[in-house]
């Protein structure tokens, strides 16, 4: 059975735990399953205690994917103190840099005075593959973790690019089909908002102006991210500005849709659909107004008539229910 520094140089096709190879590209479920775990609450996480990874001490492992039917997408293991390291990273490093070469990035620093040791990383060093990376992190003192004390963090993540590529073919038939939709485009009703709107993105919300490079990576995070998202149809998005938002209808494909002059969302006419429309009011913090169909929202300046004036309208949709939420911004 292969393991220590062979695993270690094959972490670009997976990982090896307590003697289970555990390729890239499995699903959270099945790759959770395979430990007696299960993600919790809905949560694409899932955590196990385990011994060994490429002959590396562990005391449990996390998993971590972009939804609960996606790919794994990131592994950590909280590593057992051993006699030989003498809490010192140099033994780790050493086993690392020793399978895979010099690191990429490497650093080391101090506890800062009246900080928690345990709660502070001392030394950290990362190695990138094509399509996956590899961390360690050491902690100022031993960490209460799921299996025990741990003085560190084995941290493996994989390429959102590759883990996409099952997935992405069928977001585009999608994406299509939203453009055949809006070519039947039977209603579209805009409305401004005071804040500028941004493509979203698996990171939050990329720049305006997206290079084919920068676009790529974005579809990728979207498929993982948050599949219901597609792009919008190039002609309703020369409707909009990073300014505006729409929501329209097809009546003859029925569907409606929110849109983004980058993002949208569509179901079909009829179909079960809840809407949040907050309005937060000034306090500590300004005022806003948001109006949110999960993943997808908008946001503009206090008491805003237009998104006032979007409620409205997605509560004359069939099956729209709109949820108005009031608060302080605290």
């Amino acid at each position: 059975m292969p393991g220590g520094a062979e695993d270690l140089r094959n972490f670009a096709q997976g990982f090896r735990v307590d003697g289970t190879l555990v390729l890239w590209g499995i699903g959270l479920a099945e790759a959770a399953r395979l430990f007696g775990a299960a993600p919790r609450d809905g949560r694409p996480v899932a955590q196990f205690l385990c011994r060994d990874v490429a002959g590396i001490a562990v005391l449990s492992g996390e998993l971590t994917a972009p939804q609960v039917d996606r790919p794994v997408l990131g592994a950590s293991f909280e590593i057992a103190p051993v006699p030989q390291a003498l809490w010192r990273p140099n033994h780790w490093y050493d086993m690392l840099k020793a399978a895979l070469g010099e690191p990429a990035a490497a650093s080391r620093s101090d506890v800062p005075p009246h900080a928690d040791a345990s709660g502070c990383v001392t030394f950290y060093a990362r190695w990138n593959g094509d399509d996956c990376s590899i961390g360690l992190s050491i902690y100022g003192a031993p960490r209460t973790v799921l299996g025990g004390r741990s003085i560190g963090t084995l941290w493996l993540g994989w390429s959102e690019a590759k883990a996409a590529e099952p997935f992405i073919a069928e977001w585009r038939e999608r994406c299509a089909w939203l453009d055949g939709c809006a070519a039947r485009l039977s209603k579209l009703d805009r409305f401004s908002v005071d804040e500028k709107l941004y493509p979203m993105s698996s990171g939050g919300y990329h720049p305006v102006g997206l290079s084919a490079e920068i676009a790529a990576r974005r579809a990728s995070g979207l498929v993982l991210h948050y599949p219901d998202i597609l792009l919008t149809p190039r002609a309703i998005a020369s409707k909009l500005t990073t300014r505006s938002f729409a929501i329209w209808t097809s009546e003859a494909d029925g569907i409606w849709c929110a849109s983004t002059a980058w993002d949208s969302i569509a179901y079909p006419i009829g179909t079960p659909v809840t809407a949040n429309w907050a309005e937060i009011l000034a306090a500590k913090g300004p005022g806003y107004s948001e109006l949110g169909i999960r993943p997808w929202g908008v946001r503009s300046g206090d008491r805003s008539r237009e998104i006032a004036a979007a409620a409205q309208r997605l509560r004359g949709i069939p099956g729209v229910t709109v949820k108005h939420h009031e608060g302080y911004n605290a």
